[in-house]
């Protein structure tokens, strides 16, 4: 009996002697079936760590917890502000259907609610900068999210194969996205923010991506940053871009469409493969400033591009008519190079051009017509030969410029029926009070 008691009291003692020394290592608080564990950096904030005894549903983080918590030998009592999920809090619940996060949240830790399957909706409060590596992963019914303005630190593959993940709003504080939506095969398109400075593993098997369009902060894309993206017909690469890394759109067996935007071809750092699929290289465009095509054409791997084309074009680069006569020439831009398009003649007298690009044979001689967009400029020599008696004014086609000019020109205005082709007068490319102006100043020689 004695041998017993003696057994229970050692018992009895190690069993106080553990829990002292766990209570001195931390301290755990429950409420609303999660469990918080206090922090020793502030003793007045709590790191969810997870779900006490299981959890389906939803979850809804409070932004206080009232308690009192025991840690070694120290009492802490009071209310406690809730600032992180921690590491894998609630990694592998997958009856999790939404998640509700307070506006006092901070930061999500590493695989926080990775494989929460179920998990359809959930808030990110706009106190949260920080997101760790694949906090939702394989969070495949999460179908939209929006990262709140304050995020600024992303780690690596945060929604990793999030495949239902078909909307998504990034904001101008994130620099970086590295491997962020690598298996997201939901996604069709996204808005890159203008704070972007670095593209890394992205998009990688965003197999429902169809165009992309890089912000004009990017200057470097990583290692198959769009590989398998086997649905992408279009790309805008920027103006800052100076790296291109190997396989940045390998296999992307679609893809048609390369606009870049750098005056100097950007580096591509490769070894064994190239950084666009083979069958970019020979059925697809590449568009680039006009001043620099010879660049390109001659640049490491940039030359492989069967055809490399001007960021502007014209259908016409030269072109004969007669005098009287009128002709539309049209420009095209490279996709994504939006630049607002104007035109103009090297000399009215002999040839006009419209806001739309109609040119119009005034007089026999040569004329240069220009068609720009930002820094692009495109030239179509024209030259006006002898096509008849035609007499810019002469509405009426007597032959003269009169006072009946004048009068049916006025008709044709009130009427709506003016032809910018036949009865421009000033070149201005409409038909209007102006036109009656310059007739009668010609009549008043």
């Amino acid at each position: 009996m004695r041998k017993l008691l003696f057994l229970l009291k050692s018992l009895l003692l190690f069993a106080v002697c553990f829990l002292t020394s766990q209570a001195i290592k931390a301290q755990y608080v429950y409420e609303g079936g999660i469990c918080f564990e206090l922090s020793t950096d502030t003793w007045d904030e709590l790191t969810v760590v997870g779900p006490f005894d299981g959890f389906s549903g939803d979850i809804i983080v409070p932004e206080t917890v009232t308690a009192t918590i025991y840690y070694g030998y120290d009492t802490y009592e009071g209310t406690f502000t809730v600032t992180r999920i921690g590491e894998e809090a609630f990694r592998g619940y997958d009856q999790v259907t939404s998640v509700s996060l307070p506006n006092t949240i901070r930061s999500i830790g590493r695989n926080a609610f990775y494989g929460c399957s179920g998990m359809q909706t959930i808030n990110l409060p706009s106190s949260l900068t920080t997101i760790g590596t694949t906090a939702f992963g394989y969070c495949t019914s999460l179908s939209s999210i929006t990262i709140p303005n304050g995020v600024s630190n992303m780690d690596w593959n945060v929604f990793y194969c999030c495949t239902g993940l078909t909307s998504v709003s990034i904001p101008n504080s994130v620099t970086q996205l590295n491997g962020t939506f690598f298996g997201c095969t939901g996604l069709t398109s996204v808005e890159l923010p203008e704070s972007l400075i670095t593209l890394d593993g992205t998009f990688t098997g965003c197999t429902g991506l169809t165009s992309i369009v890089v912000p004009g902060s990017v200057g470097y894309i990583g290692v198959r940053t769009f590989e398998n993206c086997t649905a992408l017909t279009s790309v805008v690469l920027p103006s800052s871009l100076t790296y291109l890394a190997e396989q940045a759109f390998f296999n992307c067996e679609n893809l048609r469409n390369v606009t870049c935007l750098a005056t100097t071809p950007p580096a591509m750092y490769t070894s064994n493969s190239e950084c666009f699929d083979y069958s970019t290289y020979v059925n697809g465009l590449l568009y680039v400033p006009t001043a620099s095509k010879e660049q390109y054409k001659s640049a490491s791997w940039w030359k492989l591009f069967n055809n490399i084309q001007g960021l502007l074009t014209l259908n016409e680069t030269s072109v004969t008519l007669g005098r009287g006569s009128s002709l539309q020439l049209v420009a095209t831009l490279a996709p994504g190079f939006n630049a607002p398009l104007s035109w103009q003649s090297s000399d009215t007298q002999v040839v006009t051009v419209t806001a739309n690009g109609i040119i119009r044979a005034i007089n026999l001689g040569e004329a240069i017509v220009y068609a720009i967009a930002g820094n692009e400029q495109v030239a179509c020599q024209v030259t006006v030969v002898d096509g008849g008696d035609f007499v810019l004014g002469d509405i009426d086609g007597d032959g003269q410029v009169g006072v009946n000019d004048v009068t049916l020109l006025i008709d044709l205005i009130l009427e709506n029926a003016g032809d910018p082709a036949l009865h421009d007068v000033n070149g201005d490319g409409i038909v209007g009070i102006a036109d009656i102006v310059a007739i009668i100043d010609m009549i008043l020689g």
